[in-house]
């Protein structure tokens, strides 16, 4: 026998929640907002307390940036996300597969990728590879060490999970500044 959560019947009635549970502009349940009689377990924090309430800043290190994020875990994919727009990017995914990207990049351009490598289909080398072979920076976000990269991947970056998304954005703005240089030096010569 199947056993369904009835969540009306775990939380109360559904109409009496909704309305008292909706987040605010800025994301965080406030507790005016909240039936007092709940537990403080559903106040949540923001998931970013510094920002506001714009989804990205203009001025931001990786402000004009087109980024592709590539990313299985729903939680790291989010939150890379968000701090990516917030730092002035454009975002395009999160992704779960490289088929699912591959589609998004077909109107799309991308100035870089963030990816994990072992997605729910297996690894995901062989975009990574077209993107690095078209000059797009590739930064892995994996828990796999740079040793275990195919010989096509040994120069792209690579950090290792656990990630903070603050430092993947630190990480990618470095590596967007680097090809700005190099473009640079290229066209005065």
């Amino acid at each position: 026998m199947d056993m369904e959560l009835n969540r009306d019947a775990v939380f109360g009635s559904r109409s009496l929640l909704a309305p008292q549970l909706a987040p605010q502009p800025s994301g965080v349940l406030r507790r005016e907002a909240i039936n007092p009689f709940l537990p403080r377990v559903l106040r949540t924090p923001p998931l970013f307390p510094e920002a506001d309430e714009q989804e990205t800043s203009a001025g931001g290190m990786l402000s004009g940036a087109s980024i592709l994020v590539i990313e299985d875990d729903y939680f790291l994919a989010l939150s890379t996300k968000e701090a990516l727009r917030r730092a002035g990017a454009a975002v395009v995914g999160p992704h779960h597969n490289e088929d699912s990207a591959r589609r998004a990049m077909r109107n799309q351009r991308v100035s870089a990728a963030v990816m994990d490598i072992m997605l729910g289909d297996g690894p995901c080398y062989a975009l990574a590879t077209e993107l690095a072979a078209c000059g797009v920076p590739v930064l892995f976000v994996t828990g796999y060490e740079r040793h275990q990269l195919p010989g096509t991947l040994a120069l792209a970056a690579v950090m290792t999970k656990p990630v903070e998304p603050g430092d993947i954005v630190s990480r990618l703005s470095t590596m967007l500044a680097g090809m700005h240089e190099a473009h640079d030096i290229e066209g005065a010569n």
